[in-house]
This record gives C-alpha cells, structure tokens and sequence, in this order.
C-alpha cells in the first residue's frame, strides 16, 4: 500500500516537473481594442496533477480492500 503511495507520488512530482518544464506556446502579438487580460499560459497544470493524483490514490485504495 505504502509502494503504491510512493508511486503515485512520484508519478506526481514528475509529471507536474515535465508539466513546467516544457515550453509554452507563444501566442502572436495581439492589438487589443479594450481593456482585456490574456490569458496565463500553463495556469492550473499544479491542479490538475493534483486532481489525476488524487483519482489514482481512491483507486489505489478501493483495490487494496
């Protein structure tokens, strides 16, 4: 169980640390009329790595009953 929890982790950290560092798509400059934020590229990578760690680890524990 704990081997398995070690494996989740590690699958985590890795894929949150290729998440980061591959590169970005860089968007053209873009002449904005208004006021307009753009968008952050590579927001919310941390969560989702979280969110696939946390399916694996109630699968995890779902077959070690």
């Amino acid at each position: 169980m704990i081997t398995l929890a070690l494996l989740g982790l590690i699958v985590f950290v890795g894929a949150t640390v290729v998440g980061i560092a591959l590169p970005r798509p860089v968007s053209p400059p873009v002449i904005y009329v208004r006021t307009e934020v753009p968008p952050h590229n590579g927001e919310g990578d941390a969560g989702f790595g979280l969110l696939i760690f946390l399916i694996l680890a109630v699968v995890v524990a779902l077959a070690a009953q």
